[in-house]
């Protein structure tokens, strides 16, 4: 059973506590256990040497993402005598109410707690992927972290952008990363919304206020990534509200000095080059780098990596004949042969849906050869295939 932690931090006065939850009662206060907001953290490090900043900062991080209470989170340090911390001195750590020269013991027990969870972490599958793709993701992040700058991450939907910045954020993550998706239509509110819950910064702040936390927040060893950042110039919706909301990440990288990568399809690229509101988004072009474009299609050495994830090889470049059982709209069972070439029938999706079809139809059939307790094969990957083409030519009127 989940229980709700008290709106008071251990040891915390009330105005103290008031000054850094926000006023008010914030939307989702009572699913949110770890009480301490990012910037609050952010100004309570930022003079402190580099191994105990990343160290606090990746403590909180991981409070917040476990969605646990102070406690909890100082149960799993061990003082040197084996006792175990108290989420009061989380809470005085955290919140700048201790001499850097008493964090000692306190770091070296984040450092050590933080190998172990490190090391749990790279044992558990992810179902990522390593691609040429992924990998040109991981560098125009890394790039843009490095040299304080914004990047420009372009390239069609479903080819794996939104993967790879997640399994970065994943990789880079506590203190360094942070990650937000740009809401529909883009507009500022909703978008500064999203970033709050990040932060864990109570979304009872309004206005100048709520910005001045969120920029509190950043400094220039930070990275944001803003994905889906088309949203923000999409023809439904006011382009002015998309306008200020890009003004004002183009204004938040300005003043705190991060990393930016703005990731987007190339509708963003094409409308803020050539589209009606080019003159105005030119300072934001001005302060990136140079942008980094994503090919459309993943390689064949993307394509056979994803094949071995399956384990399956590469794709065979001759006919694969199966036999596919299915209802037909009258409700009757049919049975039928289908001769493909996988490798013929792998471009053809990659053409016509991108990656993010091509590996559905891997999963499917990934889950009918679990099902029926029998190693996965191409000719599960076609009767998987199938399936979806059938579920095509009901959406078009039914099936021939």
């Amino acid at each position: 059973m989940v229980t709700t932690a008290d709106t008071t931090a251990p040891g915390a006065p009330a105005a103290e506590n008031k000054a850094i939850y926000g006023g008010g009662t914030p939307a989702g206060a009572a699913a949110r256990r770890f009480r301490i907001a990012f910037d609050v953290v952010a100004a309570a490090t930022s003079d402190l040497p580099d191994r105990d900043r990343e160290a606090l900062r990746w403590l909180a991080q991981y409070g917040r993402a476990k969605n646990l209470t102070h406690d909890e989170v100082a149960s799993r340090l061990k003082k040197p005598d084996g006792s175990s911390y108290s989420g009061d001195s989380v809470y005085q750590a955290l919140t700048g109410r201790r001499e850097a020269d008493q964090l000692g013991n306190l770091v070296e027990a984040v450092a050590k707690f933080r190998e172990i969870e490190e090391a749990r972490a790279g044992q558990v599958e992810t179902g990522f992927i390593e691609t040429a793709i992924s990998r040109r993701v991981f560098g125009a992040c890394r790039k843009a972290f490095l040299r304080r700058k914004i990047v420009f991450l372009w390239g069609e939907s479903q080819i794996g952008k939104t993967t790879a910045l997640v399994q970065y954020t994943l990789l880079h993550n506590h203190g360094e990363t942070v990650y937000v998706r740009m809401p529909t239509g883009g507009s500022i509110d909703g978008f500064l919304h999203a970033l709050a819950e990040v932060l864990g910064i109570p979304t009872g702040n309004r206005g100048v206020d709520l910005q001045r936390r969120i920029m509190a927040s950043f400094d220039d060893r930070m990275l944001l990534i803003v994905d889906e950042a088309h949203e923000a110039l999409s023809e439904h919706y006011s382009a002015k509200r998309g306008l200020r909301t890009l003004n004002w990440v183009r204004e938040l990288q300005e003043r705190c000095k991060c990393g930016v990568v703005l990731s987007a399809t190339n509708v963003f690229r094409d409308v803020m080059l050539r589209g009606p509101h080019a003159r105005n988004l030119r300072q934001l072009w001005l302060r990136g780098m140079a942008p980094v474009q994503l090919p459309d299609r993943p390689c064949n050495a993307d394509l056979d990596a994803f094949a071995r994830a399956y384990g399956l090889g590469p794709a065979t470049d001759e006919e694969v004949q199966v036999r596919v059982a299915y209802i037909d709209d009258d409700g009757g069972e049919r049975q039928q042969i289908l001769a493909k070439n996988p490798c013929v029938l792998q471009a053809e999706v990659i053409r016509a849906y991108s990656l993010g079809r091509w590996n559905v139809i891997l999963q499917e059939a990934s889950d009918i050869a679990r099902e029926r307790k029998r190693p996965l094969t191409w000719g599960l990957v076609i009767h998987a295939w199938h399936s979806f083409e059938r579920m095509g030519q009901f959406d078009q009127g039914g099936a021939s």
